[in-house]
């Protein structure tokens, strides 16, 4: 009996220090709960203040994202080719429109046509077309056929072994014409064709014998005749001296230039 009891005994106190191991477990459990809540909530803010800056330094990022974008689309101009051209418009028009998707296309052919050339400018703008397209389209057009003006007027360099050969104006002079000649022969044969003796003038036929007087008269006029041609040929001769100098004075020399030499 007296041995139960001392079981009975030894189990309560075992039971006993079971349960202040268990009350002092639960006070550390308790204990590192609350520590863990602690350095939790610690972290927790921590990470929401670090969150709150991203975002902040995220929306800064994209305002200055969008700013730029906006200020590079507003100042895109023409300045190599219009190829080139389309394709940094297209670039800034895609991220025009994921700012801001309510833009139209008219917006987007308007400031196209802004930043043409003065060149090309007003006369793709005048066709009024209809799409961006059709504004692309035009560009290149009109650019082609400017250069086409420009290469069809653009001086053409020499070739080097080239040799420029001056070219002397030569004045052609007419051919000269013949001098008149008056032979004797020409002067009887006038009075002859008459039926007259071209040494007195008297009717000519068979054994004609002339009259000294006559025939003295005849040779007189013959030979004043004579003299006034042989004057009015010196005067044609001299007039036509006169145009061979001309000539011989000119720049040029022909094959059929007339030389006379001094006298």
């Amino acid at each position: 009996m007296a041995t139960n009891t001392s079981r009975i005994i030894d189990l309560e106190a075992q039971m006993a220090d079971v349960q202040l191991k268990m009350v002092s477990q639960h006070q550390e459990l308790k204990d590192a709960i609350a520590a863990l809540a602690a350095s939790t909530k610690d972290h927790i803010d921590t990470m929401a203040a670090s969150f709150s800056w991203s975002r902040a330094d995220h929306r800064f990022i994209l305002r200055t994202l969008k700013l730029n974008v906006i200020v590079a689309f507003n100042q895109l101009r023409l300045t190599s080719t219009v190829s080139r051209y389309q394709e940094d418009f297209k670039d800034l028009r895609s991220r025009m429109l994921r700012l801001n998707p309510d833009l139209n296309e008219y917006y987007f052919i308007m400031s196209f046509l802004g930043g043409l050339e003065y060149e090309i400018q007003p006369r793709v703008q005048v066709l009024n077309p209809p799409t961006l397209a059709c504004t692309f389209y035009q560009a290149q057009l009109e650019e082609y056929a400017i250069e086409a003006r420009k290469s069809k007027f653009r001086s053409v360099p020499p070739s080097r072994g080239a040799v420029s050969v001056p070219v002397s104006s030569s004045k052609s002079f007419p051919n000269e014409s013949p001098l008149p000649s008056h032979s004797s022969q020409d002067r009887s044969s006038i009075p002859r064709r008459k039926g007259l003796c071209y040494k007195c003038g008297d009717k000519f036929f068979h054994d004609h014998v002339c009259s000294k007087k006559k025939h003295l008269q005849m040779m007189q006029a013959d030979a004043s005749f004579s003299h006034s041609d042989d004057d009015e040929g010196e005067d044609e001769f001299q007039d036509a001296k006169l145009e061979v100098s001309l000539q011989s004075m000119g720049t040029g020399l022909s094959g059929n230039s007339l030389l006379i030499p001094a006298t």
